[in-house]
């Protein structure tokens, strides 16, 4: 067909022309970073960011709170819960099914640590006298 002959030959072009004339222009800029932000909705497009220091500070408290678990669930809890708070007010993504999920997710690990947290207390009461044990 002839329209789709002139379709592959406009985006041809337009793929040769982002490599060789003007990689900035926004076109080029779209297709080549746009996985990055086209997810999000636009006054959100800063979102990955939040996302990546999200990871540093969950990453942050495990590495340097390794001598203190208890210290280092109730962190990540009060960090996991003030992230999952935002999420959910910000809805930041442009499919809907995907902010759920990202606050299911996050949910979730926010149990998975509160119930590790009880575990470990747990494990550091005697209960046939009812006092802590020293370690």
């Amino acid at each position: 067909d002839i329209n789709t002959d002139l379709v592959d030959r406009q985006l041809q072009d337009l793929e040769t022309s982002c490599v060789r004339h003007d990689p900035l222009s926004i076109i080029c800029m779209q297709e080549s970073f746009g996985f990055l932000y086209m997810k999000y909705e636009p006054e959100y497009i800063y979102f990955h960011l939040t996302i990546f220091l999200r990871k540093a500070i969950m990453i942050s408290i495990f590495v340097f709170g390794y001598e203190r678990p208890a210290t280092q669930a109730v962190t990540s809890l009060v960090v996991i819960m003030v992230l999952a708070i935002l999420q959910f007010k910000l809805m930041p993504y442009m499919n809907e099914s995907a902010d759920y999920l990202d606050s299911i997710l996050l949910l979730s690990l926010f149990i998975t640590i509160a119930l590790g947290l009880i575990s470990y207390e747990e494990d550091r009461v005697d209960f046939t006298t009812s006092k802590p044990v020293r370690n």
